[in-house]
C-alpha cells in the first residue's frame, strides 16, 4: 500500500495524498519545496495545499514563509472516522425516512464475499421464528453473535456444519460423512422463517451466491435443509441406541416449512 491507495477512500486526490505523506517526514516545507520534492506543478501544489488545509489534514504558518506541517496522522483518522460515522447516522436516517420498497420475489446474484456475509447477518437479523444454516464451522464461528442474538429474539436456530462449534442455545449438528458437500466445498445454505434463503459457495477468493425471498423456492430450501438436520439428529439418536420412541420424536425436531411464516405467503 502506498500513500495514495491508503488516503483516497477517505476522499483525498491522488496529489493530495502524495503532499500529505510527505509532509508526514519532511515537516515544516514550503509549498515550494514540497512541489520540487513531489516533482509537481507548484501551481496545481499550492492548490491542493488550500485544500488540504480546509480538509483539517495540515496546517499552514501565517506569515511569509507559508511553511506547512501535517497534522499527525492518527488525530486525522480519528477525526475522519467520527466525520464519516456522524455522515453515515445521518444519511441511514434519511434514507429510511423514504422508506422501504415491498419486498419482491426476484433472484439476485451476489458475487461478493464481504457482502455474502453482510446479507447473511442482515437476514438473521430478520427472523423472528426460525433459521436454518448449513456451512463450514469457519462460516458459522464468523456468524456466532448472529446466531446468538437470534436466539436471545427467541429464533429457533438450527445449524449443519463439518465441525464442532459450540453457540450457546443454538442447535448445532456434525455431519461425519465423508462424502458430505461441506467436507470438499465451501456452500452456504442460509433459510430464515421460509421467507427468504440465500445459497452459494463463499470464501474471499471467490463468491457465487443467490439470495431470493421468492415463497416456493425458500420454502423448498427450507424443506431440504429440514430434512437432512432430521437426519443428522436420528442418526446420532441411532448410535446412542435410541429406541423407537426416540426416534419418533427426532422427526419433530425441526418445524417443516408447512408451520413456517412462509407457508402463509404461497
Amino acid at each position: 500500500m502506498d500513500a495514495v491507495s491508503a488516503l483516497t477512500p477517505f476522499g483525498f486526490t491522488g496529489l493530495e495524498a502524495e503532499i500529505y505523506s510527505f509532509l508526514l517526514t519532511e515537516s515544516p516545507a514550503t509549498g515550494y519545496r514540497i512541489a520540487q520534492g513531489l516533482g509537481k506543478p507548484v501551481a496545481n501544489t499550492y492548490k491542493a495545499i488550500q485544500t488540504l488545509q480546509a480538509k483539517g489534514a495540515i496546517v499552514v504558518e501565517e506569515g511569509e514563509s507559508r511553511l506547512c506541517r501535517a497534522v499527525p496522522s492518527d488525530e486525522l483518522l480519528d477525526r475522519l472516522a467520527k466525520e464519516y460515522d456522524a455522515r453515515r447516522i445521518a444519511a441511514k436516517q434519511f434514507l429510511a425516512g423514504l422508506g422501504s420498497p415491498e419486498h419482491d420475489q426476484r433472484i439476485y446474484f451476489i458475487r461478493a464475499y464481504l457482502q455474502a456475509m453482510h446479507r447473511l447477518r442482515t437476514m438473521l437479523g430478520e427472523a423472528e421464528e426460525i433459521a436454518l444454516l448449513s456451512a463450514k464451522s469457519s462460516v458459522v464461528q464468523a456468524l456466532a453473535d448472529d446466531l446468538a442474538a437470534a436466539v436471545a429474539r427467541g429464533v429457533e436456530v438450527f445449524v449443519k456444519t463439518d465441525a464442532v462449534v459450540t453457540i450457546p442455545r443454538v442447535e448445532t449438528m456434525v455431519s461425519s460423512r465423508e462424502d458430505d458437500l461441506l467436507r470438499t466445498v465451501s456452500i452456504v445454505r442460509l433459510v430464515v422463517d421460509g421467507e427468504q434463503h440465500l445459497v452459494g459457495a463463499l470464501s474471499e477468493a471467490s463468491t457465487e451466491a443467490i439470495w431470493s425471498r421468492h415463497p416456493a423456492l425458500s420454502l423448498s430450501q427450507h424443506e431440504g435443509l429440514a430434512a437432512e438436520l432430521t437426519l443428522l439428529e436420528i442418526a446420532e439418536r441411532l448410535e446412542d441406541g435410541a429406541g423407537p420412541k426416540r426416534l419418533t420424536r427426532a422427526l419433530s425436531t425441526v418445524k417443516p416449512a408447512s408451520k413456517t411464516p412462509g407457508a402463509k405467503n404461497v
